[in-house]
């Protein structure tokens, strides 16, 4: 009988000790700031690209997104029809502007894309133009414009 007890003592300890250690982690981890936040999701985006994982790219994508073409709800089965490409696709992007005004930002992103295993010797060059809006707490795209012309290339 006292066996069992000390067990459940035992993992009563380990379970408050855990919950401690995550609560101190919690409260003391680093607050990103927004632009931190905002390029993080652009790298998430350009692993999702190269990985060709549609659902990745979604999940930065505002439920609002309209870029006077296509909507979020269009966005799914076009991107399916590009990842169909057999060939790795490669994305080289580099952030030329990020201003942010509250929980709105815009950004002016220069992308070499490229379809392939060798070296981007017929890569493309896009100037994209995006609009985020942060919705509670997280960053996502609202509008891009720029990234027509890659899907005209493939």
């Amino acid at each position: 009988m006292s066996k069992p007890l000390s067990t459940k003592i035992g993992a009563g300890l380990v379970v408050a000790v855990v919950v401690a250690g995550l609560t101190i982690y919690w409260l003391t981890r680093p607050v990103l700031s927004d632009r931190q936040q905002i390029l993080d999701m652009f790298l998430a985006v350009e692993q999702a690209v190269e990985g060709k994982s549609a659902s990745s790219v979604m999940r930065h994508i505002s439920e609002n997104y309209d870029d006077g073409t296509y909507t979020k709800r269009d966005l799914p089965r076009l991107a399916v029809t590009v990842f169909r490409e057999r060939e790795p696709f490669n994305v080289a992007p580099v952030v030329r502007s990020l201003e942010i005004e509250s929980n709105r930002a815009t950004a002016e992103v220069k992308v070499k894309f490229w379809i392939g295993r060798g070296p981007p010797q017929d890569a493309q060059d896009l100037t994209l133009h995006i609009t985020l809006e942060k919705t509670r707490g997280t960053w996502q795209v609202t509008r891009a414009r720029g990234w027509q012309q890659a899907q005209e290339a493939l």
